[in-house]
């Protein structure tokens, strides 16, 4: 039995400076990346064998990225960002150690309005700001689901795996897939996924259209 440590550096970031702790942020608005390697290191002394170190902040990214744009909806992102790539130092301090690491990703959480459009001081991903047809669909195709895409779209695809490979050429020892979302799943309790990738392969194999109940 190997134990995970699970590190959201979203939440890292928030936590307000107290007297004595090694893992809270610089008082000048910075997370130090000293306090992220003592972090890692106590954990692999402590007995840890797995690092989940979360890549998602909803739609942005904790790491430098050409992909998808860098988190910047607090200041201490930025602050934090220019300074060093958290994941970077992630996957080396836990090799370092001895413990595996892994990129955690949340492909249905992409983000949505209510989060803030996609500009500075946003959670939302300029993608999914700029295609709302690739979010899930609702059966009149006018109330897409943001940050929830459906994967049949070859473009989302494209994307996603853009994302990973720039992900895997940092050396971790894999990708985490979670399916949390921070989108209302169940929005007016509509049935969604009527996109038209689904919808033609649907008539394709059935000789119906899905969207006529």
């Amino acid at each position: 039995m190997a134990m995970v440590l699970n590190i959201d550096f979203h939440d890292l970031l928030g936590a307000k400076e107290r007297p004595g702790s090694q893992y809270v942020g610089h008082p000048d608005g910075y997370y130090p990346q000293k306090s992220l390697e003592v972090l890692i290191r106590r954990a692999a002394q402590s007995g840890f064998k797995r690092l989940f170190f979360r890549i998602a902040v909803c739609g942005r990214t904790a790491c430098r990225s050409k992909v998808k744009e860098m988190a910047d909806h607090r200041p201490e992102w930025p602050a934090t960002l220019k300074r060093y790539d958290p994941f970077a130092v992630a996957v080396k301090t836990a090799h370092e150690t001895g413990m595996e690491c892994y990129a955690w990703i949340t492909p249905f959480d992409d983000a949505g309005p209510k989060l803030g459009r996609s500009k500075p001081g946003s959670s939302q991903s300029r993608f999914s700001f700029e295609h709302p047809e690739f979010q899930l669909q609702d059966r009149d195709g006018d109330d897409p689901l943001y940050g929830v895409y459906c994967f049949g779209h070859p473009e989302v695809r494209a994307y996603f795996l853009n994302h990973i490979r720039e992900l895997l050429a940092y050396g971790p020892d894999g990708i985490f897939f979670s399916n949390r979302s921070h989108s209302n799943m169940t929005r007016r309790q509509k049935e969604r996924g009527f996109n038209p990738p689904v919808i033609a392969r649907y008539i394709e194999r059935f000789g119906s259209d899905p969207r006529i109940p």
